[in-house]
């Protein structure tokens, strides 16, 4: 009976609480950032979505309308004999002024879409600093920790010699307080490399509760 009963309610709690998956991070390097500013982020869209309807507007500022069929039927009793005209006319006629309205509009399109390069350029200037930001902030931190291991090991060092009278046991005082410096530091950094991330999100049209996976590392420094 206890059997049958832990097995309902092991089925219950699958059914009542399914499993979450969580979403796929979205992973970034300094070769697919550029691509990915120019897909996803909200203003660009925004904005080549305003350039394309005044487009379609442009397009049909001066287009004639459709052509109106018109017929007249004229008929003389006295002769016997009758007459059909038939025309087409058109309500609205192209004027040069709608054609100078157009080309105005055309101008200030192609004005628009070079506008729109440029805050391109822009973001993805800004999304690089930031990513260029994040890997530093891991490798100084990368560099704190292997400096916290390093110290601690010299004070070991310092201290076990010292105990033989070989050394002085402030120099391994001092050394395990520049550990402690190192490893508050790299614990600082993890803030900094949070904000550094959550400023890259919205230039790559993420939302805050997004994944971010930054990939790569910062190439070595060029020496002239």
């Amino acid at each position: 009976m206890r059997l049958s009963i832990s097995r309902n309610l092991a089925v219950f709690a699958l059914l009542a609480f399914p499993a979450l998956h969580a979403e796929p991070s979205v992973v970034v390097t300094f070769n697919s950032l550029p691509e990915r500013v120019r897909a996803q982020n909200p203003d660009l869209a925004a904005a080549r979505l305003r350039i394309s309807e005044a487009l379609g507007r442009s397009k049909q500022s001066g287009r004639l309308e459709n052509p109106q069929l018109e017929t007249s039927f004229q008929h003389n009793p006295n002769f016997r004999e009758g007459a059909v005209e038939i025309g087409v006319s058109q309500k609205f006629p192209i004027t040069s002024r709608l054609r100078q309205e157009k080309d105005i509009s055309l101008t200030e399109l192609k004005a628009a879409e070079f506008e729109v390069r440029q805050v391109e350029q822009k973001l993805i200037a800004e999304a690089n600093q930031s990513l260029v930001e994040v890997l530093a902030i891991r490798q100084r931190r990368e560099l704190l920790t292997r400096q916290v291991t390093v110290t601690n090991e010299l004070a070991d060092s310092i201290t076990k010699a010292a105990e033989k009278g070989e050394g002085s046991i402030l120099d391994a005082g001092q050394a395990r307080v520049e550990a402690m410096q190192a490893s508050t530091e790299a614990r600082q950094l993890d803030a900094k490399e949070a904000a550094a991330v959550g400023a890259l999100k919205p230039l790559l049209g993420m939302r805050p509760q997004e994944g971010l996976v930054v990939s790569g590392t910062l190439p070595p420094p060029l020496v002239p």
